[in-house]
């Protein structure tokens, strides 16, 4: 097999001068990135109906964009959940039949 040369890979940050290239080692984290989704929940709940309406309509369509095997690895780990919250007794299965009469009565 014969070895073939290769040009040097240029990157477009060789092109930067020195003022604007990015020492990822002095980078600090997103602060969003360390905070628990309560956290984030809390800050968004301060917001306005109008702008937590813009938010929630740009976190649905996002999920639009998920691969079928995305969906499905959500899904499992949402089943999981309800079934850890099952063993651990935080929450009881109800009757399916039972939890439906109840529905029809409320509603009528």
């Amino acid at each position: 097999m014969k070895k073939t040369r290769t040009k040097p890979v240029r990157r477009e940050s060789d092109n930067l001068s020195p003022e604007h290239r990015l020492d990822y080692r002095k980078a600090r984290p997103n602060r969003f990135a360390t905070r628990g989704a309560e956290q984030i929940e809390t800050e968004v709940m301060k917001l306005d109906l109008p702008a937590r309406a813009a938010l929630a309509e740009k976190l649905l369509s996002s999920l639009d964009d998920l691969t079928e095997a995305e969906n499905e690895a959500l899904w499992a780990a949402e089943a999981e959940r309800r079934a850890e919250e099952l063993r651990s007794g935080k929450v009881i299965a109800l009757d399916g039949e039972d939890v439906m009469r109840r529905a029809r009565q409320a509603i009528s």
